[in-house]
């Protein structure tokens, strides 16, 4: 008879489980499948790790911004906090990026130009170029000027405008200033028909088009009495802003007297106190439909289909003079020299003649209605329509065209002297459609005086006339209150304010979920749809109330189009369209609870982006705190701390695989890309960038620094070291390192008690597989023992004084020869960088130390070169008997 074999061979793959366990108890299963393994499957630490298919694949690392090839990582002293690109007008990929307080632009060229980057973009002057070929002689250089001769592109940075307030800015004792006294919120970007839109939650939000030559305030929304938005979203073709903080009083002393209208009342202006605001939190007021830059609030007429203005516009008097001629002088001069014909403004000048155009530069007369809508509802007397009546024509695509001065024949109307054909139209309906004629279909344009005034012209750029209904216009020399407000309001679905008072709690963030906009509170969420009224083109659907909110209101994301994703106070949540309340995350609630140590002044620090080469969701926050090889605390330098510091990481929500990994490095801001290219339309690369920064000392580190003491970047911008095959190759993108730096991954598993925890199990041998498809590197691996769950871990794997065994060549060895016995056991695999170095030298310039106990030595290269060693682990083969032994050793502590 055979003889039974005492020994049996247990593999775990990592698909058994490969969860992340920091809630659960280290050796309880966490699925009720019969499948003993599923507890043994999974880890208690997954660092720098990611599941690829069928096992763990060690992460990559990333390498400079550089499209062309060279540095265009952009270098500044602050985080870069803000990436982002978005499609131009002509269908080219725009990229920006916010670094401290200021914008910056990419600027792409053609190498067959020398181009001038000494130009001041951020004044919107124009990047000069020179001609170099086809026989064209340049002019002789400037200083900063560099010539090139083919047809690669070029990339540079340019500023294109400066914020008032950041969220870096600290206070002379190195704490964060608080938004509102010097500081800022995160930034939000929105784009919305070639428009961007960047908010940070205090300064008046911008926008920019790639066209533009800087990027200016929302002059809208300040004319409209708005000082600042505490979110920002964008919803069927619209701007939504969220969280309003309004001027209550002083609207007149602030345009008339603020050195800039559209700046910051901060704590140290010099008219605060004099101009007061007051911030409404749960109020929502949105852009005119397709225009973001229009916040003129109005409602179209249920019963003509008109449009009523109810607040906004450029408010002004007309002067006629005796010659005729139409002057307009706004009521606030600021108005003229920041919001009135500028970028971004949507009172243009007239200049090629044309009817609208790209910024709609037609106006329409109206009375004043108000000179700030939220709190001064008082009406303006004396005003253009007591002169002359109902001039505004509420249809103005139905104004009839044929009221011509040089009728061919038939009946005509003598006014001021012109004649006009009647077309069978009695004498007072022609002179009242010819007056909507003049108004409307005409338009009415302006040209820039040097005064700061402005001579109103119709489409021909002459002048203008506006009559009553007895044919008289109106008094020369007289001031007519009125207000000119932009055409575009009569051609698309007009701005408003609405609000959800309810409690009263603030409107946290604002994002789209289908057909849906979902507005999170302190004290719940509601939807906002799409109703068919046109006097409240929005409807507003209560959901829930209660504790399950997104407290770190970044990290609200998408996920499969039909769910958001959030992290609150108490854990991570998603919902869908039909949700009534938030719904926890099971794999997030097994997983270590990252939500509980970050403290509340830096939780605009914590966001949500998503990785669509990686499939991942990545969460930067506080992945727990800075300790060194024994367990003891540090600081951000690495020297020995009484006070735990937070190590600031990201958690890597793989939703193709339903598992969570960690990376330990905190990347300030991401996004993903297109390849940047010169005016080119069309796919290209899929790039996935962050924006990371290196500190040498205490007072250059921020929240999510890197602390180098050789530190050769402040803030800059990265690629991720995953993806396709670039133009022209044929291997995908791998990069396994980071900087020139090397990383250490790790995977720890929890405590395994091969499905008998009541028993010893004997261990003689353990086998690491790893896949072929990528290469091999030293593994360091560390086996350990527990009697008991709480017990004391002992570990097994002592050589030359370590308490792990290399695996020098897991080409041929991968085996490790054991003999231990206990009720449970525990794996650890560490893989880290590998370098080539000259030699070693005394304490130097270089940060990359061996590990050597007493003693740390350091490579003498400035900077050693990293050898990628990429690594996946598809099994562990364990070599186990059972001994019933009826749990001796946890009774008595003695095999």
């Amino acid at each position: 008879m055979a003889k039974t074999k005492r020994y049996k061979h247990i593999t775990i793959h990592p698909a058994q489980g490969g969860q992340l366990v920091g809630s659960a108890s280290d050796d309880i299963p966490l699925s009720q499948a019969s499948n003993f393994l599923t507890s043994s499957a999974n880890y208690t630490q997954k660092l720098n790790f990611r599941r690829e298919t069928d096992g763990e694949l060690r992460r990559e690392g990333w390498d400079l911004f550089n499209p062309t090839g060279n540095d265009d990582a952009l270098n500044s002293d602050l985080p870069i906090r803000g990436i982002y690109q978005f499609t131009g007008t002509t269908g080219t990929p725009t990229m920006v990026v916010i670094a401290g307080n200021t914008l910056y632009k990419l600027l792409s060229g053609d190498r067959r130009y020398a181009i001038n980057y000494g130009t001041d973009t951020l004044n919107a002057n124009p990047v000069e170029e020179y001609a170099t070929v086809d026989g064209v002689d340049a002019p002789e250089p400037l200083p900063s000027v560099d010539y090139f001769d083919n047809d690669a592109d070029d990339f540079t940075w340019s500023p294109i405008f400066t914020f008032e307030n950041h969220m870096d800015a600290k206070e002379s004792d190195g704490t964060y200033k608080d938004p509102y006294e010097g500081g800022a919120y995160r930034w939000e970007f929105v784009e919305i028909r070639n428009h961007l839109i960047i908010n940070n939650g205090v300064d008046l939000p911008i926008v920019f088009k790639s066209e533009w030559g800087s990027a200016v305030p929302l002059y809208g929304l300040r004319e409209n009495g708005v000082m600042s938005v505490g979110t920002i979203s964008g919803y069927q073709d619209r701007l939504f802003c969220g969280d309003l903080t309004v001027i209550s009083s002083g609207f007149d002393h602030w345009f008339n007297n603020a050195s800039d209208p559209y700046a910051t009342l901060g704590t140290s202006h010099p008219l605060l106190g004099t101009v007061q605001t007051q911030r409404f939190q749960y109020r929502i007021i949105y852009s005119a439909e397709g225009e973001p830059k229009l916040f003129n609030p109005g409602i179209i007429d249920s019963a003509t289909g008109g449009f009523i203005a109810e607040g906004g516009g450029l408010e002004g008097k007309i002067t006629v003079s005796s010659s005729g001629v139409y002057t307009f002088t706004p009521e606030y001069e600021k108005w003229s020299e920041f919001g009135v014909n500028t970028d971004g403004s949507m009172m243009q000048a007239y200049s090629h003649g044309d009817f609208g155009g790209d910024e709609h530069i037609g106006v329409i007369l109206t009375s004043p209605q108000s000179g700030e809508k939220f709190v001064d509802e008082s009406y303006i007397a004396g005003d253009i329509e007591s002169a002359i009546g109902s001039l505004v024509r509420q249809f103005p695509e139905r104004a009839l065209p044929f009221m011509d001065t040089s009728p061919p024949g038939g009946d005509t109307i003598d006014i001021d002297g012109n004649p006009y054909r009647t077309y069978g139209f009695s004498a007072t309906e022609v002179i009242f459609k010819l007056i909507e004629t003049i108004t409307t279909l005409s338009g009415i344009f302006f040209q820039k005086n040097s005064n700061t005034s402005y001579t109103l012209v119709n489409q021909s750029g002459g002048n203008i006339k506006l009559l009553n209904e007895n044919g008289a216009g109106l008094s020369t020399g007289v001031d007519y209150n009125c207000v000119l407000r932009p055409y575009a309001e009569q051609t698309k679905r007009p701005a408003a304010i609405q609000e959800f008072v309810q409690d009263g709690s603030r409107i946290l963030k604002m994002k789209p979920l289908a057909d849906k906009l979902v507005v999170y509170r302190d004290s719940g969420f509601y939807f906002i749809t799409q109703s068919n009224s046109n006097i409240n083109p929005f409807a507003i659907d209560p959901r829930y109330q209660g504790g399950r909110v997104a407290d770190y209101r970044h990290t609200v994301i998408d996920l499969g189009g039909n769910q958001h994703l959030f992290m609150g106070n108490s854990g991570v949540y998603i919902i869908n369209r039909s949700s009534v309340e938030p719904k926890p995350m099971e794999l997030f609630e097994l997983g270590p609870p990252f939500w509980h140590i970050v403290p509340p002044e830096l939780a605009e620090f914590v966001y949500a982006v998503d990785n669509p080469l990686t499939r991942e969701i990545f969460i930067n926050c506080p992945i727990g705190y800075k300790v060194d090889d024994l367990g003891n605390y540090t600081n951000e330098l690495g020297e020995l701390s009484s006070e735990p510091v937070l190590e600031w990481g990201v958690i890597a929500y793989d939703y193709i695989a339903q598992t969570l990994s960690q990376i330990d490095q905190s990347f300030t801001a991401c996004v993903s890309i297109r390849k940047p290219k010169y005016n080119r339309v069309g796919p290209e690369e899929s790039w996935f960038v962050m924006g990371l920064h290196q500190g040498w000392d205490s007072n250059s580190l921020y929240v999510g620094s890197d602390y180098r003491d050789d530190a050769k970047y402040g803030g800059t911008i990265c690629r991720y070291g995953y993806g396709p095959p670039a133009r022209g190759q044929t291997t995908p993108y791998r990069i396994y390192n980071r900087l020139g730096y090397g990383y250490a991954s790790k995977i720890k598993s929890g405590l395994i008690d091969f499905g008998d925890s009541f028993s010893d199990k004997e261990v003689r041998s353990y086998v690491l597989e790893l896949s072929s498809k990528y290469g091999t590197t030293p593994v360091k691996v560390k086996i350990s023992t527990n009697t008991a769950p709480q017990g004391t871990e002992v570990v097994e794997t002592l050589s030359n004084g370590n308490n792990y065994v290399v695996l020098n060549d897991v080409v041929d060895s991968n085996m490790i020869p054991l003999y231990v016995r206990a009720p449970y056991m525990r794996d650890q695999l560490i893989v880290e960088p590998e370098y080539i170095h000259n030699g070693y030298s005394e304490y130097g310039y270089i940060k990359s130390k061996i590990e050597n106990k007493e003693n740390v030595y350091y490579w003498s290269d400035s900077q050693p070169t990293v050898i990628d060693n990429p690594i996946k682990l598809v099994g562990r083969t364990f070599e186990v008997y059972g001994v019933n032994t009826k749990s001796t050793t946890q009774t008595i502590n003695q095999g």
